[in-house]
């Protein structure tokens, strides 16, 4: 089983954009709100008790303080914990953070309702700890929820997998693209049930996402700007990347593919 290369983590381009920035919040807040009305409309409850696991500066956790739900966060980052910690207090957000390592949690058995991987996943070679110790510490009937870059999207697979010429350039050693399959698969006689839908979620062309160029402008940054800065390889492969990419954007609309969205969100009730 592959190991995650834990230091690759806590030098990744998260941590350095939060340090430049303060915060990684690249997706604008109706998109957040979006895909967090979905997941609690499926995942009944007053008041959740949530693990933001590998929280970031916690841009999901967060807004679920804000809408009155208890919030925990753990991320291997310490610059990460204390840009939420500032986050939460700014925020006045029922949400603490610690410094802790997904794979190992701090945490007694059935202690939460929903443990939260917003984009955390694929930054594990392997999920099967990261699931074994989410099941653990939820409460029979509680939810794992994973918003993670879709695997069956050709742009998504083209840029993250690690033997692709147009994989992005600032990715650590540990990410990929991921399958809901993959996660119920590990999950195995655990998963209950489950709802699976899928976003299209667009940068903002804030912080690191700014070309400061002629591509700055939304229309060209999401033509081509954010592959021209991020692919690896020279100019003729990263001309040859926006090409490939648009044109399984062009595939994705007209096929009126179901799984296009560039991010899958799936929603698991756990039985203990």
């Amino acid at each position: 089983m592959a190991e995650q290369d834990k230091e690759a983590e806590k030098q990744s381009w998260v941590v350095k954009e939060v340090k430049e920035h303060g915060v990684h919040d690249p997706y604008g807040d109706k998109i957040y709100l979006s895909v967090i009305n979905k997941i609690l409309g499926y995942a009944k409850g007053k008041k959740l008790k949530i693990l933001d696991e590998g929280c970031g500066s916690s841009a999901y956790g967060i807004r679920f303080a804000k809408l009155g739900h208890s919030v925990v966060g753990v991320d291997i980052s310490e610059a990460i914990v204390q840009s939420a910690k500032k986050r939460a207090k700014l925020n006045k957000a029922d949400a603490i953070f610690r410094v802790g390592d997904i794979e190992k949690l701090p945490f007694p058995d059935s202690s939460f309702d929903m443990c939260l991987f917003g984009g955390v996943l694929h930054h594990f070679p392997s999920i099967t700890k990261v699931m074994k110790e989410a099941v653990r510490v939820l409460k029979n009937g509680g939810y794992i929820v994973s918003i993670e870059p879709n695997r069956d999207n050709p742009h998504v697979f083209l840029s993250m997998e690690p033997k692709s010429p147009f994989r992005y350039k600032h990715l650590t050693i540990n990410e990929r693209s991921i399958s809901h399959k993959e996660i119920l698969n590990t999950l195995g006689d655990s998963a209950q049930d489950y709802l699976l839908f899928y976003e299209l979620m667009t940068l903002t062309t804030s912080g690191r996402h700014a070309t400061n160029s002629f591509f700055d402008k939304d229309i060209f940054y999401k033509l081509g700007g954010f592959a021209w800065k991020n692919v690896r390889g020279g100019p003729l492969n990263r001309i040859a990347a926006i090409i490939v990419y648009n044109l399984a954007h062009i595939y994705q609309k007209f096929a009126g593919k179901k799984r296009s969205g560039n991010f899958v969100i799936l929603i698991v009730k756990i039985k203990k």
